[in-house]
């Protein structure tokens, strides 16, 4: 008998660190997919991925970020405001479903913020007034609740800068956290290979925005 429930317990062991290798394989394969991703269709795809993925593994909470970040960066590549707003929208659905997979979470609050953000650029003198401030809220949220999280100091500084230049004034304050969250992405310390890490590039750019204001 305890020949059998020793196999029993091998099987499902086995049974199970099997399928942890399957989602991290298909995880890491979907995020190089998404890393890689250079038009609309390929961005679009991507997220299609890891919102089959998080169809198939329920409780976690990843699928569903880098599924929202996908249709994020997919808005980026159009100029049509209604389907910016509609790439943003299922993003924000996506979005709440990961939260609710893992609340308290410091990179969903950032991208929260970042969705705030993108809607601010459909029509900034008329959505300005509402969605700067939540954006800066989010961001500042999340950088209060991670002090090292690069992607939520980064755009922090970088919805202050836009504000900034709205308005007219000087940048040199938003431009210094755009800077210090740039050196944080040197000590990201992932809790696993599957955590978002994004965002350096993107930062740099923002860096020579500065440079040539």
């Amino acid at each position: 008998m305890k020949n059998v429930l020793l196999l029993l317990l091998v099987t499902c062991l086995n049974t199970t660190f099997s399928l942890a290798d399957k989602y991290e394989s298909a995880m890491s394969m979907a995020i190089e997919k998404l890393y890689q991703s250079n038009s609309l269709e390929s961005y679009l795809d991507a997220a299609a991925t890891f919102e089959r993925i998080g169809a198939a593994e329920k409780t976690e909470w990843l699928p569903y970020y880098y599924a929202c970040l996908g249709n994020i960066w997919t808005s980026h590549q159009t100029q049509d405001l209604v389907a910016i707003d509609e790439y943003l929208d299922k993003a924000q659905v996506l979005l709440d479903h990961a939260g609710q997979l893992s609340p308290n979470n410091d990179e969903i609050v950032t991208l929260q913020g970042y969705i705030y953000m993108m809607k601010v650029v459909v029509d900034p003198p008329t959505r300005g007034p509402e969605y700067s401030g939540r954006a800066m809220q989010e961001f500042g949220k999340a950088a209060g609740m991670n002090p090292n999280n690069p992607r939520a100091t980064v755009l922090l500084g970088r919805m202050q800068m836009g504000t900034d230049q709205f308005f007219g004034n000087d940048i040199t304050e938003s431009c210094s956290i755009i800077s210090r969250g740039v050196k944080m992405f040197d000590d990201q310390k992932p809790k696993s290979k599957l955590d978002p890490v994004w965002g350096k590039e993107m930062a740099e750019m923002f860096v020579k925005e500065c440079q040539a204001n």
